[in-house]
Formats: C-alpha cells, structure tokens, sequence
C-alpha cells in the first residue's frame, strides 16, 4: 500500500489527515536524529489536543 492509498484509507474512516506528519517534515528544517524528531511531533500533539478544546469552547460545543 502507497501513502497516498493509506491516507485515503484514514481519511475515509474518518481520520483527519491534513495534518498527518512525519520525522521527515521536522528533518527537511532542522537536524535532528529520528528519536528526536518523533518526540518533537508527540509534543505537539499534545498542543494540539489543547487547541481542540479551545476551540470547541469557543464553538460552545458541549462535552459529552
């Protein structure tokens, strides 16, 4: 299977995959080994978590 047929999988199962990354995004602008570089992404997702909430707050969703 291609990237592009496992993105369309995800996506069709109702992932988000606008802002699927990999090591490489963060290797292509800053020299840093493969550990390191996945750290760097699980960081941020939990920022990202965060602004998800935020943002439904701001929406006035209701949690569940």
């Amino acid at each position: 299977m291609t990237t592009e047929q496992a993105k369309k999988v995800l996506k069709d199962a109702g992932y988000c995959i606008e802002s699927l990354t990999h090591i490489s995004d963060v290797q292509s602008h800053y020299r840093c080994s493969d550990s390191d570089a996945l750290a760097l992404l699980e960081n941020i997702s939990d920022t990202l978590s965060e602004q998800i909430d935020d943002e439904a707050y701001r929406l006035e969703y209701r949690e569940i």
